[in-house]
């Protein structure tokens, strides 16, 4: 059953499918240079047009606490780290 001709949940559908291009055209029935073209005008949409996903943090202060907040992300230092 083929989704709606919506490009953005075609291509959200694409990502979490683990397809290819070609199979996932081919399995919904579109024009690969049709959803080739989705795909480049999504991609070319400033990062903030991008849905974010919010993280909820709980902050717990330890007795021994200098005042200081430190941040450790999976992907290494952040660039906007000072110190």
């Amino acid at each position: 059953m083929a989704l709606s001709t919506d490009p953005q949940k075609h291509i959200d559908a694409w990502h979490s499918s683990g397809l290819s291009q070609v199979a996932y055209c081919l399995q919904h029935k579109l024009n690969t240079k049709t959803f080739a073209n989705w795909l480049r005008v999504y991609r070319s949409q400033p990062v903030a047009a991008v849905a974010s996903t919010l993280i909820p943090v709980e902050i717990k202060l330890e007795p021994s606490s200098s005042g200081s907040l430190c941040l450790h992300c999976p992907q290494g230092p952040s660039p906007f780290a000072s110190g």
